[in-house]
């Protein structure tokens, strides 16, 4: 099992479709210890509880001087979790849902 995530536009349907962040999934082992020094619960050994996944959303300046006035500044996160099948052809998981994000920003005066 994996996830995949991907720029959405949300149940507005106004959401950016190429909004002015980088998204990039973090390796296990990364985010792992990444959280682990912030959320003491996500700690396998102490309760059993371990991350799976973690996603990176980074400000892109260029990104942003490239957006139109008009450009919406919506901007909706959807992660999915899939698998691997024959060939590498990956498949929604079956029953699961997707875990949804919004970012809010401004524009700089």
């Amino acid at each position: 099992m994996f996830f995949d995530c991907a720029w959405v536009a949300g149940k507005t349907g106004s959401g950016n479709l190429s909004p002015p962040f980088d998204m990039g999934m973090v390796k296990p082992d990364e985010s792992v210890a990444a959280l682990k020094a912030y959320y003491p619960w996500t700690s396998m050994k102490e309760n059993g509880l371990q991350p799976v996944q973690a996603v990176k959303v980074e400000w892109n300046q260029d990104k942003y001087e490239a957006m139109e006035k008009g450009d919406s500044l919506d901007t909706f996160l959807e992660c999915n979790a899939y698998v691997s099948e024959e060939g590498g052809v990956k498949k929604k998981l079956a029953d699961s849902r997707p875990a949804s994000f919004e970012i809010e920003y401004a524009r700089p005066e």
